[in-house]
C-alpha cells in the first residue's frame, strides 16, 4: 500500500508540474 501511495505521490507531482496548482485541489479531493 505504501508502494502504491508513492506511485499516487509521483503522478501527482508530475501533473502539478505539467498543470499547475490546479490538480493540487484536485488530488486532494481524492484522497478526501
Amino acid at each position: 500500500q505504501i508502494a502504491c501511495l508513492e506511485i499516487w505521490a509521483k503522478k501527482f507531482w508530475f501533473a502539478k508540474w505539467k498543470k499547475g496548482e490546479k490538480d493540487l485541489r484536485e488530488y486532494v479531493k481524492l484522497l478526501t
